[in-house]
């Protein structure tokens, strides 16, 4: 016995009549011909989490896997149909969807938040004169020491200290951290370091901080239409995608980071996971079978 698939596992909370709602309330589906902004926002979801780059992959994509369509309510779809589309749906169904999967999501997940977020930062003591000169350094703005502050947020406490030279940078101060999964930490852009940022992700953390002008950075950005309302469009949809993955983690209790998760479900949105009733039924038939083998008797 197999569970729905894992694609409708993720837009469950969009699939509850809430989007159907706000698509009669602003009457967008008034001249759709049967493709309407529900099939259009399930199509443009399905290219986010696939990873789709273009209106042809994703009609080769959605449309191989055609068993799956009649439990999404949607039949095989044309690129000129989502191309139309793209260019003329009304954009406010989808803005509103957005607002009320938000306050959704922020219910959700601030259960779990606590006072979690924490900030980093380094702030410069001068010491100049008589008495100091003798043992404190000089980093070109200064003269003294650094004290270096990690702050819980919520209750405006000190977590971790140090106290170095002036001439220490920020980031070799950053082991007073100690990365907590689920925890959001902000730092400024003396905390650069690409590794360090790769740590936290790996320990369930999440950063903000912001980048160097010379950072090489890599921005994609690929739009299934060129018009103002498509590309709209496509930005709310991401966005929708986007919590959604934040609420499908929380419920299935995953410890990855999102990015990982994207990565690994791009592929296999349509697979049916096994239901945990299955598991044991698998489990079951083959303890029988090692029964049977061994000439067991073996009693249900």
């Amino acid at each position: 016995m197999y569970s729905i698939s894992r694609f409708q596992q993720i837009i469950k909370p969009v699939m509850n009549g809430h989007s159907a709602r706000h698509v009669r309330t602003h009457k967008a589906d008034k001249h759709s011909k049967g493709f309407g902004c529900q099939n259009l926002l399930l199509c443009l979801l399905y290219a986010q989490l696939g990873r789709c780059a273009s209106l042809r992959t994703l009609e080769q994509s959605f449309n191989a896997h055609s068993s799956h369509h009649y439990h999404l309510n949607m039949r095989s779809i044309r690129r000129s149909t989502l191309s139309e589309a793209l260019a003329k749906r009304d954009t406010r169904p989808f803005a509103d969807m957005l607002i009320e999967l938000s306050a959704l999501c922020g219910r959700t997940l601030r259960k779990q938040a606590g006072d979690l977020p924490y900030l980093l930062d380094s702030t410069p003591i001068a010491l100049k004169g008589r008495g100091f000169d003798q043992w404190t350094g000089h980093n070109g703005r200064i003269t003294g020491l650094k004290l270096h502050i990690l702050m819980n947020h919520a209750d405006q406490c000190p977590v971790a200290h140090s106290i170095t030279d002036a001439r220490v940078n920020d980031v070799d101060e950053r082991h007073i951290m100690q990365p907590e999964k689920g925890a959001t930490y902000v730092f400024d852009k003396g905390y650069c370091d690409y590794n360090w940022w790769a740590k936290l992700d790996e320990a369930g953390a999440y950063f903000v901080t912001r980048l160097k002008t010379n950072a090489a950075v890599e921005t994609i950005q690929r739009f299934l239409g060129r018009s103002a309302n498509a590309v709209k469009l496509q930005i709310l949809c991401a966005m929708i995608a986007y919590l959604l993955l934040k609420l499908y983690r929380q419920s299935g209790r995953m410890g990855e980071s999102l990015h990982l998760l994207c990565a690994r479900i791009a592929g296999s949105l349509f697979e049916r996971p096994q239901t945990p009733y299955a598991h044991y039924a698998r489990r079951r038939r083959e303890r029988l079978e090692l029964a049977r083998m061994q000439g067991v008797l073996f009693w249900a």
